[in-house]
């Protein structure tokens, strides 16, 4: 089982400072730092995503597309599908197709098993559009439930607010799925 974790600032560069100091420091979750994001809104409301993304694998488009879909299915942000378009020029620049959200319609496969996965926290999604405005940011990590406990025990020092919930193994298949894609 996995846990989504959304440790939340009131300042909209703070996540993607304290996801970078994390990142320095070693740890059994550090690995799972690797795949988190930064995300923040500017005052209008756009977002400003900070992934890693590894030039030398392919999965890190997967990732862009399942981070983009999380934001676009929880926060209503449209401009998220440019996060997979973006990961997949950098990560493969000689490949022509299209693999957003966007381009499959609303109903791909990243965004449905979101919607899956957070069905059985009723208010989850709510809760974390209400967390993440304008002018604020938060950092995304989906981690191993045995790593999740460190991880929260780590991030109480230093957000000002944490949600989390439980992805089942079910859905953890699923996820490993798409990042292979399949």
């Amino acid at each position: 089982m996995s846990e989504l974790i959304v440790l939340a600032f009131a300042d909209r560069y703070q996540a993607a400072e304290v996801l970078n100091g994390l990142r320095r420091k070693s740890g059994s979750w550090s690995e799972t730092l690797e795949h988190s994001v930064a995300v923040a809104l500017d005052p209008d409301g756009k977002a400003i995503v900070q992934m890693n993304v590894d030039l030398s694998r392919r999965e890190a488009v997967a990732w862009a597309r399942v981070w983009g879909a999380l934001l676009k299915a929880v926060l209503f942000v449209p401009l998220t599908d440019g996060l997979a378009q973006a990961a997949d020029k950098v990560a493969c620049p000689s490949v022509q197709d299209d693999c957003s959200p966007e381009a499959q319609g609303d109903e791909c496969s990243e965004i449905k098993w979101w919607q899956e996965s957070l069905e059985p926290s009723k208010y989850f999604r709510r809760d974390v559009a209400a967390l993440i405005v304008s002018d604020t940011s938060a950092i995304l990590i989906l981690a191993k439930t045995m790593e999740a406990s460190a991880a929260l025990k780590e991030l109480r020092k230093h957000g000002n607010m944490i949600m989390h919930t439980t992805i089942s193994p079910e859905q953890d298949q699923k996820l490993n799925g798409l990042l292979k894609g399949r």
